[in-house]
């Protein structure tokens, strides 16, 4: 998600507690009701008559073995409150982490979890089975539900999907007896992308559900890695094809790669490759000792590409990652390819402060679990706000003469109810910039990405691939 800085931020309603807002992150709010993920899985077991998985399965090299985030109603519209993560353990065991809902004759309520064991299927396809148990709004114990799934993993090793005829959904009586047995492919199969933990926002039901050999808490992402740019730890991130067409990804002032969570699935399946890094002092990234600067993050950005011998790569940016695309723009048009600047501005006055509302304030409260969930040094957000307020006072700062000046292709985009950027500069912007076009998406603001994925994502590719 891109953020402009809140330099002077709204204490919270709630008295200093933070709530996570990433539309997966939902489920992390019900980590309450959870519980124990270990033990509940234990007692699933119990319920569905199946042993645990035995001593000694090591499952770790199979593709389905890790966190993955799947949607618990397939059949209806993606409700991103109905996230599932679910749990494949290197032990043979699972754990899917469902919101509570109801379902059945009135008081029939699903708890939160279902705990089981898998086993491998295939090269990439696995075989799970799951329970968890059903009970009256008082408690009374109503029987069993039983997911018998085969989920298979994507060639990429991203996603998985379950279309397998064999899987189905049994429910169980208080005496045993099916009541209900049916298949588990709805009219939409469910689909699933790969996590990890703390990504992008269940880290409490990581840290109580997964087992440590599953998911260490040191863990870096799929396809994350860390690198000595320019003196410094820096934390990016490399998906897709290696022969695919590059696209470098930069987020927003206090942001981190998780802004392209929505993004880089789509750039990946149209054959892209993606980079995203973390800026120093964000995301995962190590801080260093120099004041941040635009011409300092270009040079950061340009190493990272050197380091992984691209010469040349088109390049989304988000907010200050898309002011961040201008500096480049300007000054090394040579490693450019079409450039998406969306929410960016190129000079100080063209920003403005926001006018705080219920949910700019859970924006910025997700910014600090965020950062305190992803930093090295999660006791600095203070400071950081510090340093990029005292940034952004001066920066950017990039003359008419130097945006006419710019070579390659830019999309300049925005959303109509952007809320820190005046629209008259956004306007400018385009028109100062010889090989530019200009998309403002209506309905939306700065959020667009997380607001309307979909159409933001189309817009995206659709400029890329022109």
């Amino acid at each position: 998600m891109p953020h402009r800085t809140l330099v002077n931020p709204p204490a919270p309603a709630n008295g200093g507690a933070m709530t996570v807002q990433r539309s997966a992150s939902l489920v992390s709010r019900r980590a309450a009701l959870i519980g124990a993920g270990a033990a509940s899985l234990g007692a699933s077991l119990a319920l569905a008559g199946r042993p645990a998985a035995a001593q000694g399965t090591d499952l770790a090299g199979h593709p389905l073995a890790g966190v993955w985030l799947a949607m618990a109603a397939p059949s209806g519209p993606e409700d991103p409150s109905l996230a599932v993560p679910s749990f494949f353990n290197p032990d043979g065991t699972v754990l899917l982490v469902f919101p509570p809902v109801s379902a059945g004759p009135t008081g029939l309520e699903f708890q939160s979890s279902f705990g089981g064991t898998w086993e491998a299927d295939g090269a990439r396809r696995g075989h799970f089975t799951a329970v968890q148990s059903l009970a009256a709004a008082d408690g009374t114990y109503l029987g069993t539900v039983t997911l018998d799934g085969h989920p298979e993993v994507s060639a990429d090793g991203q996603r998985f999907i379950d279309t397998d005829p064999r899987s189905t959904v049994t429910i169980r009586d208080a005496a045993g007896a099916i009541t209900m047995q049916a298949p588990a492919v709805g009219a939409r199969p469910v689909p699933a992308i790969r996590m990890a933990p703390g990504r992008p926002g269940f880290p409490e039901v990581a840290a109580t559900a997964a087992t440590p050999a599953a998911t260490p808490s040191a863990a870096l992402p799929a396809g994350g890695a860390m690198a000595a740019i320019n003196g410094v730890e820096l934390y990016y991130e490399a998906h897709g094809p290696a022969a695919g067409a590059p696209v470098l990804l930069l987020h927003g002032s206090i942001d981190s790669t998780e802004s392209f969570d929505g993004l880089i699935p789509a750039l990946v399946d149209s054959g892209y490759r993606t980079i995203a890094f973390d800026g120093r002092g964000r995301g995962r990234s190590a801080w260093g000792e120099e004041p941040l600067t635009y011409a300092l993050m270009a040079s950061d950005a340009l190493e990272l590409l050197d380091l992984l011998g691209i010469e040349k790569t088109d390049l989304v940016g988000l907010s200050a990652g898309a002011t961040l695309a201008l500096e480049l723009a300007i000054n090394h048009p040579e490693r450019l390819g079409r450039v998406v600047a969306f929410g960016g501005s190129f000079t100080v006055d063209g920003e403005h402060d926001p006018e705080f509302s219920p949910a700019l304030e859970a924006i910025f409260e997700e910014l600090v679990t965020d950062y305190q969930r992803l930093s090295p040094e999660p006791q600095r957000f203070d400071e950081l706000l510090a340093a990029v307020g005292e940034w952004e006072k001066v920066e950017p700062d990039y003359s008419e003469a130097q945006l006419r000046g710019i070579s390659v292709p830019v999309l300049v985009l925005d959303g109509a109810e952007e809320e820190f950027v005046y629209p008259e500069h956004t306007v400018r912007m385009a028109a100062l910039i010889p090989s530019s076009e200009l998309i403002v998406m209506p309905g939306t603001g700065h959020f667009a990405p997380d607001e309307q994925p979909a159409e933001f994502n189309r817009i995206v590719l659709d400029f890329l691939e022109a």
